[in-house]
């Protein structure tokens, strides 16, 4: 039997798990930055729409076919491949401008069994970040009167297509304050190619993807 776990450990620091291919989980974790009120970090399910909550487990099952591709082939179609989402929310002084930046790194899947992971068995993976959108959701926008803005500090970083892919991804932004102090969101999503013949020629078994999520700010 094979089967797709997703798996949450959240805390200050936040950490979260993909289960894939036969099984595998991937870890997460978010950095809290400056006052527990002004930054708060959400990942968000792709097969419920709804908040991971610390130290559960999702079943991706359901949407295994979506997920399964190529690594040595850009991801096509990113909605029908997204895994999971995120949304950070802030707020800072005002007149202030600071630059923030997630990373994302995700391991292939390795067969786990009873908590002993095997190298020899892998389900190669590759991972983009993207759908990114930065706003005020007071104004609804991404610029103020005040002279407020927060926009993308220049280009995704993303992993290139290959065999073995490293996914090492990030994406940057800067808010700059106006006169007033105004809550921000920064939304983005990760989506993913499971190697297709890897996942069908593995043996079954729980399979297991680290990810770690970092965020930082004034980079």
């Amino acid at each position: 039997m094979k089967k797709v776990l997703l798996t949450i450990l959240s805390a200050a620091l936040s950490v979260f798990t993909l289960a894939a291919a036969s099984t595998a989980s991937f870890d997460i974790e978010a950095y809290k930055l400056k006052k527990e009120n002004e930054f708060k970090v959400v990942i968000e399910s792709i097969v419920d729409l709804k908040p991971v909550e610390n130290n559960s487990e999702m079943d991706v099952s359901s949407i295994l076919n979506n997920l399964l591709g190529q690594t040595t082939t850009v991801i096509a179609d990113f909605a029908e491949h997204t895994v999971f989402s995120y949304r950070i929310w802030g707020n800072e002084d005002p007149g202030t401008t600071n630059t923030y930046k997630i990373s994302i790194s995700i391991s292939p899947f390795y067969l786990y069994t009873n908590d002993v992971k095997d190298e020899n068995n892998v389900i190669r993976a590759y991972y983009n970040i993207g759908n990114t959108s930065y706003v005020f959701p007071d104004l609804n926008n991404n610029v103020s009167e005040d002279g407020a803005k927060i926009e993308q500090s220049g280009s995704l970083i993303n992993p290139k297509p290959s065999e073995n892919p490293t996914n090492d991804m990030s994406a940057s932004w800067t808010v700059r304050q106006g006169s007033s102090s105004h809550r921000w969101i920064a939304y983005g999503a990760v989506a993913v190619n499971i190697s297709t013949p890897d996942y069908k020629n593995a043996p079954n078994g729980t399979y297991k993807a680290q990810c770690t999520v970092k965020l930082e700010s004034n980079i």
